[in-house]
């Protein structure tokens, strides 16, 4: 979907590429992987199971492990 107007987009990396996330206009979250410096990127996916809170950001860090991303739900 199209990223919410409100929504900031967040990057970690580690050894072996970045992560970016984001917030669409329905309140999903999206995570895409880029290995290349980002000239390409993987095709983005949905992070979340149940809805975002509107007002939440999708945290994104990296380390030698891989990626954690964190978000607050429409339960909190």
């Amino acid at each position: 979907g199209l990223v919410a107007t409100n929504s900031d987009v967040f990057v970690g990396g580690n050894e072996n590429g970045f992560v970016v996330t984001w917030i669409d206009s329905s309140n999903n979250g999206w995570s895409s992987f880029s290995d290349d410096n980002g000239s390409t990127w993987s095709a983005a996916i949905q992070i979340n199971s149940s809805p975002l809170n509107a007002n939440s950001d999708v945290y994104v860090g990296g380390g030698s492990g891989g990626f954690v991303a964190a978000m607050i739900g429409s339960d909190n």
